[in-house]
């Protein structure tokens, strides 16, 4: 996932099995979205402001891409919904 964006966006990565994760990613800052992803929640950190340009490019994990330029949004594997963890295992939250 690269930010071509002028502003910070926050993303959040969900796996099959509802573990979620994550980052805040600067403008220009690429990161890896973990293999077992199947859906990426992407929103701006901050205000919007009037010279503001959003394009993120994902690539998901099933090699799908795609080209966000309006936020909030969310991008999912066709015909994969996040399940919630297991009873007595808490959805996990972190950094990558």
């Amino acid at each position: 996932m690269t930010n071509n964006s002028n502003a910070e966006v926050y993303l959040t990565f969900l796996s099959g099995t509802g573990e979620e994760n994550s980052t805040a990613v600067m403008p220009n800052q690429t990161v890896s979205i973990p293999a077992t992803t199947i859906e990426v929640q992407a929103e701006l950190l901050e205000d919007v402001f009037e010279d503001e340009t959003t394009t993120l490019n994902i690539t998901m994990p099933d090699g799908s891409t795609h080209v966000l330029q309006s936020l909030p949004a969310t991008v999912r594997i066709p015909g994969e919904t996040p399940h919630a963890p297991s009873a007595g295992q808490p959805r996990e939250s972190g950094l990558y």
